[in-house]
């Protein structure tokens, strides 16, 4: 098989690929900014909800809670980072952030991540 159809090959899997990656990773590396702009990316265990829909609890104190407050975009990469040195693969989302509560005395924060695959 030549190049072009290795790629082929490669670009019909993307999605089952995007979905194992999923499938297999607790954290997800999110980035936000603040109003100023300035960014702060960190690590935080999710729970997905299908593949269209990422759930996870921060305290509202939180830098980043604090940044979503101020400008809801994010940057979301999900990756095993067990992977050698050209073998990793990865999911990147950009999305809007927006806050689910659990009830009117509830403190912790709970995102939900939206993006087409």
């Amino acid at each position: 098989m030549d190049h072009e159809g290795e790629r082929t090959n490669r670009q019909k899997d993307l999605p089952a690929i995007a979905r194992a990656i999923i499938d297999s990773n607790a954290y997800m590396t999110f980035a936000t900014a603040d109003g100023a702009g300035q960014p702060w990316a960190l690590p935080v265990w999710y729970a997905a909800a299908g593949y269209a829909e990422f759930y996870w609890v921060s305290s509202p104190e939180a830098r980043h809670s604090r940044n979503l407050a101020a400008r809801p975009q994010v940057s979301i990469v999900i990756f095993d980072s067990h992977a050698r040195i050209g073998m990793g693969q990865a999911v990147y989302v950009s999305a809007v952030a927006e806050e689910l509560t659990i009830s009117a005395h509830a403190r912790p924060r709970i995102f939900m991540r939206h993006h087409n695959m």
